[in-house]
């Protein structure tokens, strides 16, 4: 028997993130190792909120418009974060 391939992953692109303060009122700020390329908001149904593409190591997201509830967040298509508005 021969083996040619395997399921294994030589590498992950992981993100190393945070996401603070959780839960907040007025903002949620993500501060990363490397550069984050999107954010997805969505709300608990599942409709998306917000879709942002900082570039950048840092972000924001403003959630002084948003009712108080549960969302997720999806960084770079790979992360995601449960939070809380109150």
């Amino acid at each position: 028997m021969n083996v040619v391939a395997s399921l294994s992953v030589d590498e992950v692109n992981e993100v190393k993130l945070s996401v603070f303060p959780n839960p907040t009122s007025t903002h949620w700020y993500i501060k990363a190792k490397k550069e984050i390329k999107s954010i997805s908001l969505y709300d608990i149904s599942g409709r998306k909120i917000l879709h942002k593409r900082p570039f950048n190591e840092n972000a924001e997201i403003n959630t002084q418009s948003l009712p108080s509830g549960v969302y997720l967040l999806i960084v770079n298509k790979v992360n995601t974060f449960r939070l809380l508005k109150l």
